[in-house]
């Protein structure tokens, strides 16, 4: 462990410090999990039909989505080290 890295972990988070932002940080995650529902219902398999063929703007809707949930979750993970410099290009993305 750096001694940076061993700074940020004595410091409380940014929800610890401001708990009316919790609420958006939850909406976030929540996020995550339509995402996941989002790509189940594109690549699942439904009892009727067995499994759903994948087409071409499947597969360009699944990179999206990694994308989406890699900036999600980029993003909280860096505002609530307090990296407000990492956090704040993901958010403009």
């Amino acid at each position: 462990m750096s001694k940076y890295e061993d700074f940020r972990r004595g410091q409380p988070t940014v929800t610890e410090r401001y708990p009316q932002l919790a609420p958006g940080f939850a909406l976030l995650e929540q996020q995550q999990d339509v995402h996941f529902d989002l790509v189940r219902r594109i690549c699942g398999t439904t009892a009727e039909r067995g499994s759903t063929p994948l087409f071409e703007v499947d597969i360009s809707l699944l990179s999206i989505l990694n994308r989406s949930l890699d900036v999600i979750d980029g993003c909280v993970a860096m505002y609530d080290r307090w990296n407000l410099s990492s956090a704040a290009p993901q958010v403009r993305m």
